[in-house]
């Protein structure tokens, strides 16, 4: 008689095979898994590497840009530079004068051959002084002239009156023909400035240019 095979041989392999399978599966899992999980974070330090090198150069720039502001030298203010201011003459003020008061013919006047002085109603001249007062109004032009006292009380006998002349105005002149001529055409003078004249008449053009007198300028 034949034997029969018994089928629990067969089954009884069956339970080794299904458990060399599992590891090999969870193996291969395993692996899938972890290359995803490379794959994945793989890209985010390239991402991330941009941002910070982008801010560091960034700083450098602006620490650069600090450094050389800190180098440079503080710009100077430009000061305004100072005028000096040159004090001017007072002009001849008849008003003035006609009141008494001479401080518009302050100071030095000067012609060929002639300086006076005037200080406050004080005239010096040569060595001597003498005190001005108004002596009376020319007819020409209405302006005022003046007349000399000596200090001692009495009045400068012989001593010629001053005609008082602002710039603008002209000085009369004796002509050739005995004339007189006060148009200004044959005045010699410089008639942009003030001028004093000493005299007892009128005077031809050149008497008249010699000894009318002009401020000095300081």
């Amino acid at each position: 008689m034949r034997r029969r095979r018994s089928s629990r041989g067969v089954h009884g392999h069956r339970p080794g095979l299904r458990l060399l399978v599992l590891p090999v599966v969870l193996m291969i899992g395993f692996a899938v898994v972890h290359f995803f999980f490379l794959q994945e974070h793989a890209s985010i330090p390239e991402t991330g590497r941009e941002t910070p090198s982008s801010v560091v150069e960034e700083s450098s720039e602006t620490s650069e840009r600090q450094e050389e502001v800190q180098i440079q030298d503080p710009v100077e203010e430009e000061q305004p530079e100072e005028i000096e201011q040159v004090a001017q003459p007072m002009a001849m003020n008849m008003e003035q004068i006609k009141a008494g008061d001479f401080s518009s013919l302050q100071g030095a006047w000067i012609a060929t051959g002639r300086q006076i002085e005037i200080n406050g109603d004080i005239l010096m001249m040569d060595g001597y002084s003498y005190q001005l007062s108004v002596g009376g109004y020319n007819t020409t032009d209405g302006n005022p002239y003046l007349q000399m006292t000596s200090l001692d009380g009495g009045l400068a006998i012989g001593m010629p009156a001053i005609g008082l002349f602002p710039a603008g105005s002209t000085i009369s002149i004796a002509l050739e023909d005995g004339g007189i001529d006060s148009s200004g055409e044959h005045d010699p003078t410089d008639k942009t400035q003030d001028r004093m004249l000493m005299t007892q008449s009128v005077l031809d053009a050149a008497s008249t240019k010699e000894y009318t007198l002009y401020r000095v300028s300081e």
